[in-house]
């Protein structure tokens, strides 16, 4: 059933979210009323107002996350997303924080991850609405504010006092269907330095599941800088990792240094993790290093096959580290997801997305975690097509309209037959 789009409407509030700097940890004072900051805070109002707009129930969870609900009965459908987004950084054509519209689509920091999914599933619950179509479940839009950091507080902070849905699903990563996410590893090796130089620093990346895209050094009264290309950390081999790039310069400088022997481990096969199962393989993305004449501390995002085994793979980390006089934190793990293919839920999303696009990929798993984690029968279901380039965590980050426009088709669609 193909249902009315309101794109004019749609195209307004999007600009409004994407004018609301809800950037993880850089979005203004954090208070009692808005714990992840103002902006997200802020955010989170947003998309409520829109919801009490539309006529549906809401509720701000202390600046945490919020919910929008329509419909009645016991079944609840949950569709996770998220209106936190990561750093602008440099290298845009256009505002990062304005949403810009041209006759292709649209610009801005949050278009496509995430403001802009969770704005059109909040627009295809109106649709559903209007048109009088009997459901025979609630549906609940559970907005989060703490996704980019990977620590998903949020999603936290609901399960301490909110009704878990009954079945979910989440825009906010491929199609045709992520049933599995690879387990995730925030690891952080470190050590005292006592060979460098006393004027020695080394600097480089901002957020762990970034590339790193800059990174900047002074050794011996001389400064260095690397200009790399940023990526998702689950895909480091999509970006150029500065931090390795101006390593490789450094290193001959100081050999026997702390520094050097961290930077010995920075691939999976140095840490003894090189591992992968019939569907996935590691990741490894160093990606947020300081470094002086006293010390070093490199972050990493490392993602493990869906099969496999976390503590082993954290055992070999720490061991990696300590034969090289290092050690090694394991700050965050958030384990794999698996949803068999043959369930209902896989099963009917395969079969709607088929239908609207006559892409017969078959359901996958990837490294990127989404909120498809937070929830027992949750997958992730869109919103990027196959063989589409992403600009998530990127400059320029778009959305076309031809994309828009039928992922409002394909989400209409998952929450009638869900």
């Amino acid at each position: 059933m193909k249902l009315t789009f309101d794109k004019e409407a749609f195209t307004k509030d999007l600009k409004t979210l994407i004018s609301i700097n809800s950037i993880n940890g850089n979005c203004g004072e954090k208070s009692e009323n808005a714990p992840l900051g103002k902006g997200i805070n802020d955010a989170i109002e947003a998309f409520l107002e829109i919801g009490r707009r539309f006529g549906f129930k809401t509720k701000n969870l202390g600046g945490y996350c919020g919910w929008i609900e329509m419909g009645e009965g016991e079944k609840m459908l949950g569709i996770i997303a998220h209106t936190d987004t990561v750093e602008t950084g440099d290298g845009w054509t256009y505002p990062a924080l304005r949403c810009t519209e041209t006759e292709d689509g649209y610009f801005g920091r949050g278009v496509i991850d995430d403001k802009g999914p969770a704005l059109l599933a909040l627009y295809a619950m109106k649709a559903i609405c209007d048109s009088k179509i009997n459901l025979d479940k609630r549906v609940r839009l559970i907005i989060g504010g703490d996704e980019e950091s990977g620590g998903c507080k949020c999603i936290a902070r609901y399960k301490e006092t909110e009704e878990i849905p009954s079945i979910s699903f989440s825009p906010d990563a491929d199609y045709p269907v992520v049933f599995g996410e690879k387990g995730l590893l925030r690891v952080k090796i470190s050590g005292k330095e006592t060979s460098a130089p006393s004027d020695f620093k080394f600097e480089g990346g901002t957020v762990v599941n970034i590339v790193p895209d800059e990174a900047r050094a002074i050794i011996d009264g001389k400064e260095y800088f690397e200009k790399g290309k940023a990526a998702h950390g689950s895909l480091p081999e999509n970006g150029e990792n500065a931090i390795l790039k101006l390593a490789e310069k450094i290193i001959p400088m100081i050999k026997d240094s702390t520094f050097a022997r961290l930077m010995s481990l920075t691939t999976a096969q140095s840490m003894n993790i090189d591992i992968k199962d019939e569907i996935t393989v590691l990741s490894i993305n160093p990606s947020v290093i300081y470094a002086d004449s006293q010390k070093c501390e490199l972050s990493y995002d490392i993602r493990y096959p869906i099969t496999a085994d976390g503590e082993t793979v954290i055992e070999n980390i720490k061991k990696a580290a300590q034969e090289k006089g290092l050690a090694a934190e394991i700050y965050f793990h958030e384990k794999p997801l698996y949803v068999p293919t043959d369930s209902h839920l896989v099963s009917t999303l395969s079969s709607i997305y088929k239908e609207h696009t006559g892409d017969d990929t078959m359901p996958m798993a990837i490294g990127g975690g989404t909120y498809a984690k937070s929830f027992k029968n949750c997958v992730a279901f869109g919103v990027m097509f196959p063989d589409q380039p992403s600009t998530m965590h990127a400059p320029d980050e778009f959305w076309s309209h031809k994309d828009v426009a039928t992922n409002f088709d394909i989400l209409t669609d998952a929450i009638i037959k869900l």
